[in-house]
């Protein structure tokens, strides 16, 4: 994927979090909290996405005058992270994520599938793998750096965890920790480790601490 395509697909990956339009009132409100989206609307990203990067660009004028003015700089770079923050657009975040997710390794393409909410071929195949222990795999956390599941247990004593992280995928079973670590050769390769895990509670090849 080129890096632009990546652009597009972050923004819109993330804008279904914010509103559909404009929040006048409890209508609008009420409608955007049954959609699962927050108050700030898509409209109202734009807008600030342009106003955050002009504040950036704007900010170093003050150099050109007096020191006293400088100490306009980084309240607007305050400003500019806050802003950030509220649109979730930020060109280096997004470019970490590029450079993430375009590595040669499965553990980064699991966390660009769990970004992108299209994992559920990937725990189908491990919910048959792991049939016998659970019933399925519930999202908790996580969605760009990293992705959290909880395992549905049909022994309702046994917790199961998974972390999905960029070099490794860690399961915890009752707070005992095992990582998988390591070169792998395929997505099945990684469902395989972990169903061999969660199946015998113990794992030989990878570091358990």
């Amino acid at each position: 994927m080129q890096r632009k395509d990546f652009y597009i697909e972050y923004y819109n990956r993330t804008n279904r979090f914010f509103s559909d339009k404009i929040i006048w009132g409890k209508k609008e409100r009420e409608e955007a909290w049954r959609k699962g989206q927050g108050i700030f609307s898509k409209f109202g990203r734009k807008i600030s996405i342009i106003f955050q990067y002009l504040i950036l660009l704007l900010c170093w004028i003050p150099m050109c005058f007096e020191r006293e003015l400088w100490v306009v700089i980084p309240i607007a770079i305050l400003c500019f992270l806050l802003q950030s923050y509220i649109t979730d657009f930020s060109i280096l975040k997004i470019e970490s994520l590029y450079l993430t997710y375009h590595k040669n390794s499965v553990y980064c393409s699991v966390l660009h599938d769990i970004f992108l909410g299209s994992y559920a071929d990937f725990f189908d195949q491990l919910t048959r793998y792991t049939k016998k222990e659970v019933t399925g795999y519930i999202f908790i956390g996580g969605g760009k750096f990293y992705g959290k599941f909880r395992a549905v247990c049909r022994n309702k004593t046994k917790r199961i965890v998974l972390k999905f992280q960029t070099n490794c995928t860690i399961v915890i079973i009752n707070k005992k920790k095992f990582v998988v670590k390591g070169v792998l050769t395929s997505k099945e390769h990684l469902i395989s480790e972990i169903a061999n895990i969660i199946n015998t509670n113990q794992w030989y090849r990878v570091l358990s601490f």
